[in-house]
Parts: C-alpha cells; sequence; structure tokens
C-alpha cells in the first residue's frame, strides 16, 4: 500500500508520492507501468532531474527517484525483482555518480557494478563511500 499521495496526474506518479519499503515501490511501478503509456514516472518539464517519489526504508532512511526516471528502467527494475524473488530481495546500494561530483548518492539494485541507464535514483544526501543501501 502506498503511503502517501498515490495516484497519478495525467498519466505520471503524482509528484510527492511515498512509499514505505522497496516492495511497495516494486508494486506502485508495476501500476504504474500497467495504467499509463507516459515515457518517464514525471513531468520532466524544462529539467527532469528532480526528486519525484520518495521511497523509506529502515528507520526512516530515504532516496527517491527523480522525475526522468525512463519507463524502461523501470521494466529492467521490475524484471529484476521478479527474478530475485521481490525488490526487497536485490542487494541495494550507493554508488558515485557519475556526474560532475562524483557524489557518493547514486542508488543502484542487483549485483552488477554497471550503473542502469535512465533509472535516476539518489540519496538526499551523499555518503563517505559507496556500500550497501538495505
Amino acid at each position: 500500500m502506498v503511503a502517501s499521495t498515490s495516484g497519478y496526474d495525467d498519466g505520471y506518479i503524482r509528484r510527492g508520492t511515498v512509499v514505505s519499503s522497496v516492495t511497495e515501490l516494486e508494486g506502485l511501478l508495476a501500476q504504474w507501468v500497467g495504467d499509463s503509456e507516459r515515457q518517464t514516472i514525471g513531468d520532466v518539464g524544462s529539467f527532469g532531474g528532480k526528486p519525484w517519489l520518495k521511497i523509506e526504508y529502515q528507520g526512516g532512511q530515504c532516496f527517491h527517484l527523480n522525475a526522468d526516471t525512463k519507463r524502461a528502467a523501470v521494466l529492467s527494475f521490475l524484471k529484476a525483482a521478479a527474478e530475485a524473488g521481490g525488490a526487497d530481495s536485490l542487494a541495494w546500494r550507493v554508488v558515485a555518480n557519475r556526474g560532475r561530483t562524483q557524489q557518493v548518492n547514486k542508488v543502484v539494485y542487483g549485483d552488477q557494478e554497471d550503473r542502469l541507464k535512465g533509472w535516476y535514483g539518489y540519496t538526499p544526501t551523499a555518503l563517505s563511500a559507496p556500500g550497501p543501501l538495505l
């Protein structure tokens, strides 16, 4: 069950939606894929790199997905989650962002070391070193 502000705005996940686990994230994204034809989870407008969907986990910690997270990346996530037996069975990690700053704030899943194209998940603050998220 989505924790707050669930639903859609013009086929996008409503900005500010909060889920309380990666399992709820999996359910919300699966529902969105079935209900919407949009190519990103949020309205990108002139800048897509804005927090859109908040995922809470373990004692108030959180990360977010940006508005420009791509449908193809969501489909890849859902496939990986299904193959693992659920999103909570995936290896969630925080790695260095490939951007200018190289901040350790990019959230990835699975056991492959390569980045996930179109998956824009980030912690609200940078960590001191890469490592497990969950």
